[in-house]
């Protein structure tokens, strides 16, 4: 701290040069903040996926619309605790932008099989009563500041009702998990009545597009599953079971490989990052060798002149990736919460990382130059003035 004004002095020497550089960091740290975030979010998710909480949906994709008739003959299963339909309900707020994740559900089964939504009593009874009745997740309410009693329109990219408009009204009778210690993952979503849904679409009625059967042993969780395929196997609605683990890894491996696609984004934007802040450290340096020598020549160490240089780039890289990180923390709610995984916060671990890379960018950027002023004599430093 002693020697800070001077440090501070280096920075501001160019001051448009270092405004840039810190941009172009901001930037990067931003995107490292909000892809790192993703894959921490994902590894979250799958830790809360339950053991003894199995999906079934169609054998050729989870779009297919199977009987709701095939839940009967799960139940009767040995070792089934419960079974609950659920129907896709994919569909945006005022605008595509906001998109919105929602499903139909029988609400009685629902929260047997979904203990993670956390309603009282008398929200249970509320929403119960009404035929168009919906519970809204804190996380998304906050979204758009929705409130118990408000009407809102969702319109749905594929369900249409009777009538052809693809504008569904729904009535908010809860907001579930709006408590401190309530589950985040569920807390943006959108829960409403399957039997509305499935009495007011034109097309595909009595169908669903997945069971969630909770087993009694999750030991048997894998031998459950083989028999429910085995009931429907050869059939025109055959069917494919897994535990919840199983299912989020296989629907993020359908759009591709997310975690090499985003290790390899990452790579380009620090490599990128590291040529750009190290070419702007060693013009910076170079253009102050004389004032460097000058500083060796009333007695400073190597070291102290060292300390100089690492100091302005800590300084730089460290500010401007904390301005990334934070506003990547900022916005990661919103951007976890459209991939229909709740308005999680970003782990706490993307900010460690992330400050760690912070470090050793700085560090690294530092290199060249202080191994330069190492070898620099006064003698030498002063010629060049």
């Amino acid at each position: 701290m002693k020697y800070l004004s001077l440090v501070m002095v280096g920075l501001r020497r160019r001051l448009l040069r270092t405004l840039l550089t810190g941009v172009s960091i901001f930037v990067a740290f931003l995107l490292l903040g909000v892809t790192s975030g993703v894959t921490a979010g994902f590894d979250e998710a799958l830790e809360l996926m339950s053991d003894a909480r199995l999906r079934v949906i169609s054998r050729a994709n989870i779009i297919e619309p199977i009987p709701i008739a095939h839940l009967q003959r799960i139940e009767q299963i040995d070792g089934v605790a419960s079974v609950s339909p659920l129907a896709i309900f994919p569909a945006y707020y005022q605008e595509q932008l906001n998109n919105v994740s929602s499903a139909a559900m029988d609400i009685d089964s629902m929260l047997e099989v979904l203990p993670e939504i956390v309603l009282s009593e008398e929200e249970v009874i509320r929403l119960k009563s009404s035929r168009t009745g919906a519970t809204v997740g804190k996380t998304l309410a906050d979204r758009f500041g929705w409130q118990v009693g408000d009407q809102i329109p969702l319109t749905s990219y594929f369900l249409a009702q009777r009538d052809g408009s693809t504008t569904w009204t729904f009535e908010i009778m809860s907001i579930h998990n709006d408590g401190p210690e309530d589950e985040e993952l569920l807390a943006g979503e959108i829960y409403f009545h399957y039997d509305y849904l499935n009495e007011s679409r034109a097309q595909n009625k009595d169908t669903v597009n997945m069971f969630l059967v909770v087993v009694d042993n999750p030991d048997q969780a894998g031998e459950i599953s083989e028999q429910i395929d085995a009931l429907f196997r050869n059939s025109s609605d055959e069917t494919q079971t897994m535990n919840e683990k199983q299912f989020l890894t296989n629907q993020l491996r359908s759009v591709g490989d997310v975690g090499s696609f985003i290790a390899s984004v990452q790579f380009a934007v620090l490599f990128t990052l590291l040529f750009i802040a190290g070419s702007t450290m060693t013009q910076s340096v170079r253009e102050r060798i004389s004032e460097f020598g000058v500083l060796k020549s009333l007695g400073f160490t190597d070291a102290a002149v060292a300390g100089f240089v690492i100091g302005e780039a800590l300084i730089l890289c460290g500010l401007a990736a904390l301005l990334g990180l934070g506003l990547a923390a900022a916005v990661f709610p919103s951007i976890f919460g459209t991939m229909g995984l709740g308005g999680a916060a970003m782990d706490n671990s993307v900010w460690i990382n992330g400050l760690l890379v912070a470090l050793l960018l700085a560090l690294l950027v530092s290199t060249l130059p202080v191994w330069q002023l190492y070898r620099l004599s006064p003698v030498d430093a002063l010629r060049q003035t």
